[in-house]
């Protein structure tokens, strides 16, 4: 099936080793790119597309010829009711909710205003993940939340604070595991984990 079969929006379905995922398409990919770790060597030749997975919400690039179209029946108000109140249950038990919230206020090392100011700054709105051309990266959206919940008291943080910390933490963790040789005082890489709230230099 050609890349112009497909469009922004549409539902599609694929198989992985767990089965058949359906999801949608976010945009068609012409050039390389990083999801997380995972590096798509997409060109004008060889395109692919940027998918959601419906049910864990990830996101990862398939060739079209991989692709197909999803027969998705209509969610009614009552079922996306359901979904929301199962997707409340998922939240973590008290302990995990401590460990966590002290592994972000360890992890976070920039104050909320120091973020806020670095979050205006052409360097952190020009790095990172963007869906669509143009359109805010996924570390500066998290910037904005994580200086809001710098500003909040940790008794005061909802189910979606929780789950966007061990996010934060996550991220984290993960980038500073990919850090690059040389001096990275002035490099996307620093920059990235800076919209996420670590600055890797603080202190040095």
């Amino acid at each position: 099936m050609a890349t112009k079969d497909f469009k922004t929006g549409d539902k599609v379905s694929w198989n992985s080793t767990q089965g058949k995922v359906t999801g949608t398409v976010k945009k068609k990919l012409t050039a390389p790119t990083d999801i997380k770790t995972h590096h798509v060597a997409a060109s004008p030749d060889n395109p692919q597309l940027l998918v959601e997975s419906a049910k864990s919400g990830k996101l990862a690039a398939h060739k079209p010829t991989a692709l197909h179209r999803a027969k998705v029946k209509p969610k009614t108000a009552k079922a996306a009711k359901t979904t929301k109140k199962n997707e409340r249950k998922k939240k973590m038990s008290t302990g995990e909710t401590k460990a966590v919230v002290a592994e972000f206020k360890k992890a976070v090392n920039m104050s909320p205003k120091t973020l806020a100011a670095w979050l205006k700054t052409a360097a952190s709105k020009k790095v990172g993940f963007k869906v669509t051309e143009g359109s805010e990266s996924v570390g500066h959206n998290s910037g904005k939340k994580i200086v809001a919940l710098l500003g909040k008291h940790e008794a005061d943080y909802t189910d979606d604070d929780i789950i966007h910390i061990h996010k934060v933490v996550g991220y984290i963790h993960r980038h500073l595991a990919q850090r690059p040789a040389g001096d990275t005082t002035q490099t996307p890489w620093r920059y990235s984990l800076m919209n996420w709230g670590h600055d890797p230099t603080a202190g040095h």
